[in-house]
């Protein structure tokens, strides 16, 4: 099955978003410029894409939010950058059990993906070919 304007979202940036409590704190909205900061420093990571990162961090931040952290989001992204926190972390770090079961998850070659409305599916490979999404 193919989704119209699916765009692949890394496992790695799934379990980043769903685990760090940088993305509680942001959800809070109270003192959200440090933690959004960081969350983007780990962010940079797997996209570079300022309007991809800005979208992440406005799911994030409650719908009535006022603050201007939102128009901080591009310089956060260019200092991240500047700092090299794009580039792979040193090996032998020790990993979370969340980040080492999805890899097995990306070993086997399941997929999240994004249709063009936000929606989130998940791409399960069939043994005998072709891929199930649910």
């Amino acid at each position: 099955m193919q989704l119209r304007g699916q765009r692949p979202i890394p496992i790695g940036l799934l379990d980043l978003l769903f685990t760090s409590e940088l993305t509680l704190e942001v959800m809070r909205a109270t003192g959200t410029h440090i933690p959004t900061r960081d969350l983007v420093a780990r962010i940079v990571r797997f996209s570079q894409n300022f309007d991809y990162i800005r979208e992440l961090i406005a799911a994030a931040l409650p719908t009535d939010y006022e603050g201007d952290t939102l128009d901080e989001v591009e310089g956060m992204v260019s200092g991240a950058l500047s700092k090299d926190f794009d580039k792979p972390t040193k090996r032998g770090q020790p990993q979370s059990q969340s980040a080492i079961a999805l890899k097995g998850v990306q070993r086997n070659g399941i997929e999240a993906v994004a249709d063009q409305n936000g929606e989130i599916f998940v791409g399960i490979p069939q043994a005998g070919g072709g891929v199930i999404y649910h």
